[in-house]
């Protein structure tokens, strides 16, 4: 079964956010897989309109010491062997000095199914979409994958699925950890998120997801009023999954620093179920 684990707090205030990320280190001799995780990143984060980001080797670097270690004591962790170095100080030992956001998981048969699962996964997605200049490292080892992203985080509110998105997933087996579905067993409709950065600070929220012909979608809603993992977030997950070739709208409101704002837009899900 695959899980993957992230402390969101810890990734946030790994590092202060106003400090710039230095030069990049050039990667002389890319795997493959490593070239296909950069590009499905970068395929999710152009789905959303947002800036790409750049392969590090410092990332890289901090990412391998990670899953070695993993890969030796058959745990998912974010401190080494020893536990006693975590994401920022590996990533230091390399020469990056700057935030860190740093994602973990098994039981993926490749680093890029790792990258799709993991992004699947809203608490996680939610790292994956941070507006602003990123880079970004990841390495595989005996069935453990680390994900790396370096860089302060930019403003702006983010909806994901996007507005007039196509061939969206209609379903989500709902592993991750920690869940937004704790009492619940899947599968679940694909996971839904409005995501607020920056000096924007989101601290309730309401969503409501229709079909087609009307029908609202029953769902489960996570917000910063109930949850204190969607930190700045919505986080909607349908209760079943959706149908295939179908139009949904989304309808989220939310108070935004004091000011109650609101958000509709729609997706289409794939043919295939």
């Amino acid at each position: 079964m695959p899980v993957f684990a992230c402390l969101l707090t810890l990734s946030y205030t790994l590092a202060p956010q106003d400090r710039s990320v230095t030069a990049l280190t050039s990667v002389s001799s890319v795997p493959a897989a490593v070239s296909v995780a950069l590009e499905t990143v970068n395929g999710f984060r152009s789905l959303h309109k947002l800036e790409p980001v750049s392969l590090d080797g410092r990332l890289c670097a901090a990412a391998g010491d990670l899953v070695a270690s993993m890969a030796k004591t058959r745990q998912l962790a974010h401190k080494d062997r020893a536990g006693t170095r975590n994401a920022l100080e590996r990533a230091q030992a390399h020469g990056f000095d700057g935030p860190i956001a740093e994602m973990v998981s098994s039981g993926f048969d490749s680093l890029p199914s790792s990258v799709v699962g993991i992004f699947d996964g809203p608490y996680h997605r939610r790292l994956f979409l941070r507006p602003g200049q990123f880079v970004f490292g990841c390495a595989e080892q005996g069935g453990y994958a680390a994900l790396e992203f370096g860089g302060p985080t930019g403003e702006g509110v983010v909806l994901s699925p996007p507005d007039g998105a196509r061939g969206i997933p209609t379903k989500w087996d709902g592993f991750e950890e920690p869940t937004p579905v704790p009492d619940l067993k899947g599968p679940f409709g694909y996971p839904i998120l409005l995501a607020a950065y920056g000096s924007g600070n989101l601290t309730v929220g309401s969503a409501q997801l229709v079909s087609e012909s009307g029908a609202q979608v029953p769902v489960v809603v996570r917000d910063p009023s109930n949850d204190k993992h969607a930190t700045g977030a919505i986080i909607i997950v349908p209760k079943s999954p959706l149908q295939p070739g179908a139009s949904y709208t989304v309808h989220a409101s939310f108070v935004l620093d004091g000011t109650r704002e609101t958000r509709v837009w729609s997706f289409r899900t794939s043919q295939s179920r």
